[in-house]
């Protein structure tokens, strides 16, 4: 087993894996309500962080091995529980819109990266789910900007 190999399976293992099929990301999960109470938002907080401990060994692991469609599709679903998580820890204010304009700058800098891997056959079939994580990003913002009634989150 090469380093690559090696630091990939234990990042899948942590990580739960690439769920889904391989090439398609599982649907987005269902977005609990803001936090509000004091435990809720002691959780939510506990979310966050973890979701970020991950994304910082996908950093790690991405400075040390060449990229993998597969490591790849493990590190968009992980961007994607981030947001996920931050929405629900931060329901309003500064840091809530930060947290998607920087998950927005992630899902560009992913489509790029895929959109320059995608001569190689194996990258192919990444091209739609960069295109899709970057719309989803987007949509998020639009959203963010809807009246508090019609949040994500909100009834």
């Amino acid at each position: 087993m090469t380093l690559k190999h090696g630091l990939c399976a234990v990042l899948m293992m942590v990580s739960g894996g690439v769920s889904g099929a391989w090439g398609q990301l599982e649907s987005s999960p269902v977005i609990p309500g803001p936090a509000v109470t004091v435990e809720q938002k002691a959780a939510a907080g506990k979310m966050v962080a973890a979701a970020e401990g991950v994304m910082a060994e996908f950093k790690r692991i991405n400075s040390v091995v060449a990229p993998s469609p597969e490591l790849m599709e493990s590190e968009l679903e992980w961007s994607r529980t981030l947001i996920y998580a931050q929405l629900t820890a931060y329901p309003d204010g500064p840091e809530r819109r930060r947290a998607l304009e920087q998950h927005l700058q992630q899902a560009k800098e992913f489509e790029e990266q895929i959109t320059a891997l995608s001569g190689l056959d194996v990258w192919q079939r990444m091209v739609p789910q960069g295109a899709f994580v970057v719309a989803e990003a987007k949509y998020l913002i639009l959203l963010n900007q809807a009246p508090r009634a019609t949040r994500i989150g909100r009834e």
